[in-house]
């Protein structure tokens, strides 16, 4: 009798201490995208507990069955790749080493999205909450601070102008770009990155809601963060939007009327602030299309040409990750103009930091989580907040697109969360979204 008694509270033991990990997990997740607006910093210790409570919950239930996923392999088979080829960078193997170690936990953090905090419809509401709050927050944050020069919190909203080399104020129109609560200039990008999810469930709002307080306010929500994103004078960002707003309308058909509805107020709106600000019309438009009519000879033209060139002479196992500074300040480099911290593009920086074989794969990986979104198509395409997370992730593998480093925690999260996120309606294919 004693023996039951005690095998009892050893039984308990384990799952109340994983029910207190499950809370823990889902309030970092809840609080992660405003850390990751937040700071580099904040954004990383979000990725990193939540890797680390998943792993410490599997330890307590000895469950690795997310071990034997076919992408979780090929992804720790990657981070297992760049970390032996970092004694052998081309310059200094400790930049690349200190790059290549962290890589892990981008795995851990989308395999725990998969298999733990978002396999739930409730968890994936209560996020959906979250992060449409954080959005519409950093929105109005950037909105106030183009017209006050102010953030929520006060601060002066300032852009630092790498050309010239001085601050200048928001209100300059010599640079029209805006520093987010970080003071980095990546509110218009990681707003786009998280828009279309968001902008997904709004759309849904207006559809099925009758109160017209609640379609209004769902209507105002959408055209604060496109406008937001205009007027951060990030150029890709809104180019990526266009492509997002895009292909919502041509792969969720159950919400085109309210698309084209809302669509054509913020291209009111919009409209409006582009003709009222000449600035606005000058970054948002003008460069845009000297941008693509010159890309050749622009900055981006260039990296991407010394990326190529660099990547052509270490094709089979790269330079070393972090080295594509260090390489584009060679001699026979440098006079292509495309010194960066790194190549500006997710593909080319495998391809120069580990080669044909690590881009062959990372493209492995997609690979195989596309063949499980090929799988769970009919269930997919029955929910919009999923195909809003798939454009999501289509966005962040746009190949074409200029980004920030894909190590970098804000810049490498959007991808893991959201392909995560996918993975985990895959998952749970079977159950019933009442968000859907």
């Amino acid at each position: 009798m004693r023996s039951n008694s005690i095998q009892s509270i050893e039984s308990e033991q384990p799952s109340k201490l994983c029910l207190w990990l499950d809370y823990a997990g889902l309030v970092v997740l809840l609080l992660m995208p405003f850390l990751t607006f937040l700071g580099i910093a904040t954004c990383d210790i979000s990725i990193v507990l939540i890797a680390v409570l998943f792993v410490v919950r599997s330890v307590i239930l000895r469950d690795f069955a997310w071990l034997t996923s076919r992408w979780v392999q090929i992804g720790l088979l990657l981070w297992l790749y760049v970390i032996i080829l970092s004694p052998y960078a081309l310059f200094q193997a400790k930049l690349s080493f200190k790059q290549a170690l962290p890589f892990g936990r981008f795995v851990v953090f989308g395999a725990a999205l998969q298999y733990w905090l978002l396999n739930s419809e409730k968890n994936r509401r209560y996020f959906m909450y979250a992060l449409t709050a954080t959005l519409l927050l950093i929105a109005v944050n950037v909105v106030q601070s183009f017209v006050t020069g102010l953030t929520i919190f006060g601060k002066s909203s300032i852009a630092y102008d790498w050309t010239n080399r001085h601050i200048e104020w928001v209100w300059n129109r010599h640079f029209q770009r805006i520093a987010g609560l970080n003071g980095k200039l990546n509110s218009g990008i990681l707003l786009t990155w998280f828009a279309i999810p968001v902008l997904t469930f709004l759309l849904i709002q207006v559809k099925q809601y009758s109160k017209v307080k609640i379609k209004l306010l769902s209507v105002l929500g959408v055209v604060v963060i496109l406008a937001a994103v205009l007027v951060t004078g990030e150029r890709m960002a809104l180019l990526e939007l266009l492509l997002g707003a895009l292909l919502m309308f041509i792969l969720m058909p159950s919400l085109r009327k309210q698309l084209l509805l809302i669509g054509l107020i913020s291209a009111i709106v919009l409209a409006t602030l582009l003709y009222v600000d000449k600035g606005l019309w000058n970054r948002n438009v003008t460069q845009i299309i000297h941008s693509t009519h010159h890309f050749g000879s622009n900055a981006y033209g260039n990296i991407f040409k010394t990326a190529l060139a660099i990547s052509s002479a270490h094709p089979i196992f790269g330079i070393g990750l972090k080295q594509y500074f260090l390489a584009s300040k060679l001699p026979q480099y440098i006079g292509m103009h495309g010194i960066n911290s790194h190549p500006q593009n997710v593909y080319l920086e495998w391809l120069v930091g580990a080669g044909v074989l690590g881009l062959m794969a990372f493209l492995l990986l997609l690979g195989t989580w596309c063949s499980k979104f090929w799988r769970a198509r009919k269930h997919l395409r029955a929910s919009p907040i999923a195909m809003g997370v798939l454009i999501a992730l289509m966005l962040r593998c746009w190949p074409l697109a200029s980004t920030t480093s894909f190590f970098f925690s804000w810049g490498g999260i959007t991808f893991w969360l959201m392909g995560g996120w996918l993975l985990a309606l895959c998952y749970r294919s079977h159950e019933k979204s009442t968000m859907s």
